[in-house]
């Protein structure tokens, strides 16, 4: 054993092979910070499906109109379709109806009593001279028999409602014991949003699942001194601002969003920045809380834009 033993020494050398340069190499390696591939991922990913809804989404600029048939024409020649009233306020020069539910603040009415009452409304209009403000207006597009699209702003007066013929700038006026129909849909729109108090009642119950699903996953509890994770709070805080500040750019430039397309471009964010806060080495059952909480938040913004 002792003559293998010299012999082994004499072939490898004498000096010790796990030196202080093999340890510096070894720590240098190990605390090396590497790029994943799932953050590169995500990266790529976040670029293209922004870049799709960009080219894919809908558009601010309306296609322009060359043959208008006059309003009282229009209404002896067609019936009423469908119509569509958008709860934004709108200026003169913008018009924020569409003629799709799916965008935001939009809302679609295609019953026969809705179009019934909408035709009533139709025909007790009266053309009078007066200014039309349109600061406190609502849109509403309507789509004729004919294939020809309608578009008004209703402004609410004391005792009438003002109407301006978008295409024509001429106004006419409902007395308001003649505008029940109109004012029925509005009811209808009023009943179909939530209320504060059901948003309180929907996040109460959103944080409940989620205490319920950390007993149940048996999560540890974090104890006070454990050293508050400020990577997190941080992303987290700038997270918000961004949204924020995409919201208010929403608000200020008055831009008409396609709800899918909002939804997407608020939630995408989120699911990556999770992606980057999540440690690889992390529990099983931490990273399902964690996703699972994820999962509650989008559904809870779902829920905000359909119905909110």
């Amino acid at each position: 054993m002792t003559k293998w033993k010299d012999d082994i020494d004499v072939a490898l050398g004498f000096d010790p092979k796990f030196n202080e340069a093999l340890q510096n190499k070894i720590l240098k390696r190990a605390t090396k910070r590497t790029f994943h591939w799932r953050y590169a991922l995500t990266a790529v990913s976040f670029v293209l499906v922004a870049l799709l809804l960009f080219l894919t989404g809908p558009t601010q600029v309306e296609q322009e109109v060359t043959t208008v048939t006059p309003f009282e024409r229009l209404i002896l020649e067609a019936s009423v379709d469908e119509f569509y009233i958008s709860t934004q306020y709108t200026e003169e020069t913008r018009f924020f109806a569409r003629d799709s539910s799916r965008y935001v603040q939009v809302h679609e009415f295609k019953s026969v009593q809705d179009i019934s009452e909408m035709q009533q409304f139709l025909q007790v209009m009266k053309l009078v001279e007066t200014s039309m403000e349109h600061w406190s207006a609502k849109d509403v597009l309507i789509t004729m028999s004919n294939g020809e699209q309608l578009k008004l702003k209703v402004v609410r007066k004391t005792d009438r409602y003002l109407v301006q013929d978008v295409y024509t700038k001429l106004v006419y006026e409902v007395m308001h014991t003649e505008s029940k129909a109109y004012e029925r849909s509005l009811e209808k729109i009023n009943r179909s949003t939530l209320s504060v108090v059901s948003i309180f009642l929907i996040s109460g119950v959103m944080a409940g699942i989620a205490i319920i699903s950390a007993r149940l996953l048996k999560m540890p509890k974090i104890k006070r001194e454990q050293k508050q994770d400020w990577k997190s709070t941080s992303i987290a805080i700038a997270l918000v601002l961004v949204i924020n500040g995409y919201l208010y750019y929403l608000r200020v430039n008055e831009y008409v969003m396609q709800i899918d397309v909002h939804f997407i471009l608020v939630v995408l964010p989120i699911i990556g920045v999770q992606f980057f806060l999540q440690k690889e080495d992390a529990p099983f059952k931490k990273k399902v809380l964690d996703w699972l909480i994820i999962a509650l938040g989008v559904v809870y913004i779902w829920i905000l834009m359909n119905f909110g």
